[in-house]
């Protein structure tokens, strides 16, 4: 079963502590965004011997970043290390982010695998 998400509103992820991201809605605006980054870094890929691509966890991250860079809106609660004014949402910071690890695993697990999963629903 496929449900539709319908709703151009911010998806809101709170990470507690004041750090709050808003992404776009996944769709596949967001997928062809992340797609055509021209910061997309090449992963090198296995393939088996038809040449198709097996993917591997580095390319995972890998498109988890481009994904993030397309889909982040804006954040609170996202500091540098010195000062006391906010980050702002540039494709470095979202890269920098999405190396912590809490990010980056809710992002994948809470924004990216549902849309990516239809759920299976029993009835009675």
């Amino acid at each position: 079963m496929l449900r539709l998400r319908r709703s151009d509103e911010p998806v809101e992820l709170d990470f507690g502590g004041g750090v709050k991201i808003w992404l776009r809605p996944m769709t596949t605006d967001v997928n062809e965004d992340a797609k055509a980054d021209p910061n997309q870094p090449e992963v090198v890929s296995d393939r088996d011997e038809d040449g198709k691509i097996i993917p591997t966890r580095k390319h995972s991250v890998a498109y988890m970043r481009v994904l993030a860079r397309a889909a982040v809106l804006s954040w609170e609660g996202i500091y540098g290390e010195e000062g006391d004014d906010p980050l702002p949402v540039t494709p470095e910071t979202i890269d920098a982010v999405m190396d912590h690890p809490v990010i980056f695993s809710r992002f994948e697990e809470e924004y990216v695998m549902p849309s990516w999963t239809l759920v299976s629903e029993k009835n009675g």
